[in-house]
């Protein structure tokens, strides 16, 4: 799996190259844009937006902070993270220099090729080495919150804190979008206001509300496929021996069919701490009170996980996730467009967490953004971005499409996926989109 991603990472980086110059003066349009949601993908989005928009809002539930804490609309924060090769590389490019500020803060660089213990099909591997094996090893509170200073000191970008979308504004054909109605969760119970923008970025993860919006518009509903492994994990942080002597600095014990639903892995942290989760696929989810945790780790096809954690000293209390469907809502395909709603991160495409590719996932998405909007401005006035939701969507669909393809085939290998397609198309060809033998794009 780790092989197959990584042939899709670099096919990506072959195909699409990514111009992130500031544009002058001249190419910048005087309009607005408005980004729903201050997470990963909301914040690479208001940042590739100011090189084209004079004024960018992110508007976000949440009181979005400078220092690193879990925010309560971000449940997978508590989780391990690592940022790969693919997503460092872009997110680079957007905030020159984010690295070596991470590193300055505490993040651990991993050679994947020298670094991580990796046990599969019943045996230590080691992955085979490519020049692309760099990984970065991270908290999401310390990566989110150091990108949140360097957005929110972009002259053109405002934050709109604790503030909830109520519905989308169009013009009267509601042909394209006009702006935002929002509700000021720290006001008067029914103030509203209204926020005019010519683009609309809606980021705002899986609860995105584009689909009710384009519907009650009278907008066609977008296809919709999910794939679920029914994978879960429990997580526990620990804090590192203090006398560990092993040379890798991950781990890594993959579920496969044949060789057992468990695994787990060992994600090191800022501050010489571990990121403990406990992984289990095909409904053999991990449990989150303490005696069964270690029994669990007890139970992997190979102790090493178990015996580097037993005297190392917990820090938390195990927490557990179950939301690991992949998710993708087809926008592209839909024959009339609302222009200037543009669907990115999540709120299109949500991979399976236990691949460790969201971010990733995200931070392509935001190139594809940058793309379209530098394409779109050659050949269209400032203040005209008539047909450019369209294409991002296209654009976005054929970037992520190798990666959303591993992921997808990988997952369907457990005997209890479901997949489910929700179409607007004739019943006929629904149940015939149900029949394929791997899912593609």
């Amino acid at each position: 799996m780790a092989n197959q991603l990584s042939r899709s990472f670099r096919s990506i980086s072959t195909h699409f190259k990514f111009d992130a110059r500031p544009l002058t003066s001249e190419q910048t349009s005087a309009g607005q844009a408005i980004v729903i949601g201050g997470g990963m993908a909301g914040l690479m989005a208001a940042q590739v937006l100011s090189q084209h928009f004079a004024e960018v809002t992110i508007v976000d539930r949440d009181h979005l902070m400078e220092s690193p804490e879990v925010r309560t609309g971000v449940p997978q924060a508590r989780h391990p993270h690592t940022l790969m090769v693919r997503g460092q590389e872009i997110l680079e490019q957007h905030f020159p220099g984010l690295t070596a500020e991470l590193i300055g803060q505490g993040a651990l660089p991993i050679d994947a090729s020298r670094e991580v213990a990796f046990f599969v099909a019943g045996d230590w591997h080691k992955p085979t080495r490519h020049a692309d094996t760099m990984a970065i090893a991270m908290s999401r509170p310390l990566l989110e919150t150091t990108i949140y200073r360097r957005v929110l000191a972009n002259p053109r970008i405002q934050i709109k804190h604790a503030h909830e979308v109520v519905n989308i504004a169009t013009d009267a054909q509601h042909q394209r979008v006009t702006g935002l109605i929002v509700h000021d969760r720290d006001g008067a119970p029914s103030g509203q206001t209204r926020l005019k923008a010519d683009v609309v970025v809606d980021a705002s993860g899986r609860q995105s509300q584009a689909p009710q919006w384009l519907q009650a518009l009278g907008y066609t509903p977008a296809d919709e496929l999910t794939v679920n492994a029914f994978v879960g994990y429990a997580t526990r942080i620990y804090q590192k021996p203090v006398d560990f002597k092993e040379e890798w600095k991950a781990m890594y014990i993959r579920p496969t069919v044949k060789t057992g639903t468990r695994g787990g892995m060992i994600i090191p942290l800022e501050g010489d701490r571990w990121f403990v989760a406990l992984l289990g696929a095909n409904r053999d989810y991990p449990p989150t009170d303490e005696a069964s945790f270690l029994d669990f780790a007890c139970s992997l096809p190979t102790p090493k996980l178990f015996e580097a954690i037993w005297h190392a000293e917990p820090l938390t209390k195990p927490i557990g996730y179950r939301r690991t469907d992949s998710r993708l809502r087809r926008y592209e395909q839909l024959p009339r467009y609302l222009d200037g709603l543009l669907v990115i991160g999540d709120a299109a495409c949500v991979l399976n967490p236990i691949h460790a590719q969201g971010i990733t996932a995200a931070a392509i998405g935001s190139q594809a953004l940058s793309e379209s909007l530098q394409a779109h401005f050659k050949h269209h006035l400032a203040d005209d971005v008539s047909g450019l939701a369209a294409a991002f969507q296209r654009h976005q669909h054929q970037s992520l499409a190798g990666l959303w393809d591993a992921i997808v085939h990988e997952d369907r290998r457990w005997p209890a996926t479901a997949i489910r397609h929700t179409t607007s198309a004739a019943p006929a060809l629904a149940r015939q989109s149900m029949t394929l033998t791997r899912v593609t794009l």
